[in-house]
């Protein structure tokens, strides 16, 4: 072996694990999002029993089906770091291999340090999330 990494051995490695990442966030989405789906129904269910026009209480306050993220932070981010630490090794062995310094593979971290900092503030019932006035 040269000790080289062609594209064609970079993509399909690059493309795995994100792929799996992808994968790995989903499947702890499918918790918080049944409970949604869980409160849906009991509530369409309740007032389709009281009859009449009553509507489901989630239509006067939808706020109340935001799903509870908090309890996913920790993994999602072992996760990203996961996916971002094999994603480094190959693109710096990429880069090398390209003759280029590995220190390229960094112009995305302001993009996602930006993005770390500001996901609280954006995502209802997150750690950090501020409420509004």
């Amino acid at each position: 072996m040269s000790g080289r990494e062609t594209q064609i051995q970079f993509w399909p490695f690059a493309g795995l694990v994100s792929g799996l990442a992808t994968l790995a966030s989903m499947m702890l989405m499918v918790i918080p999002l049944t409970d949604v789906f869980v409160k849906v129904v009991q509530q369409v269910g309740e007032a389709a029993n009281r009859g009449g026009n009553a509507q489901p209480e989630f239509v006067k306050s939808p706020e109340m089906l935001a799903p509870d993220f908090s309890s996913l932070f920790w993994p999602m981010v072992l996760i990203d770091l996961v996916t971002v630490l094999l994603l480094a090794a190959a693109v710096a062995r990429r880069l090398h291999d390209t003759n280029r310094t590995p220190l390229w593979g960094l112009l995305p971290l302001p993009s996602m340090l930006l993005g770390l900092v500001f996901m609280p503030a954006g995502v209802p019932r997150f750690p950090g999330h501020a409420e509004p006035p």
